[in-house]
């Protein structure tokens, strides 16, 4: 089922029939607009530019999330592995839901930035990892002792 919108035309003072586009959905926050409930943009400008701002907006979370796990220094193993997941998360939206809709510069800056964030985390994993091979084999030893 096809979408239209109806326009009043200034020059002819006649209404002109237009056929919509694929248009992108948001809901807008309720404390702000508690009597709108769904938004939809149809101009592909606009829809870039919001779009846009959602990547940047994930890609600093992510960043965050990541820079407290370096930074926290502890047995994070669990942060460490929800972290993982939600790089392969967003790095899977930002292949599947934008590809189409976001150039495509703008799109393979992110996913290399995902990529590098990707790299940081795996080394995370790498030493959490060999941290606890070195605190088993230290028990192994205190165990074989006299």
């Amino acid at each position: 089922m096809s979408k239209y919108i109806v326009k009043k035309s200034p020059l002819k003072k006649t209404n002109v029939k237009c056929k919509l586009g694929e248009g992108y959905s948001f809901s807008p926050k309720v404390s702000k607009y508690p009597h709108l409930s769904k938004v939809t943009v149809y101009d592909q400008n606009l829809q870039k530019g919001i779009l846009n701002q959602k990547i940047e907006r994930d890609y600093k979370k992510i960043v965050m999330r990541i820079y407290e796990l370096l930074s926290e220094g502890s047995d994070g193993s669990s942060n460490v592995l929800v972290t993982y997941t939600e790089l392969d998360r967003l790095r899977k939206i930002f292949l599947q839901k934008y590809e189409n809709k976001v150039k495509k510069e703008i799109l393979a800056k992110y996913l290399k930035k995902l990529q590098i964030l990707e790299l940081e985390v795996k080394k995370l994993m790498l030493n959490l990892y060999h941290t606890y091979e070195m605190q088993n084999d230290l028990r192994e030893k205190k165990g074989k002792g006299r």
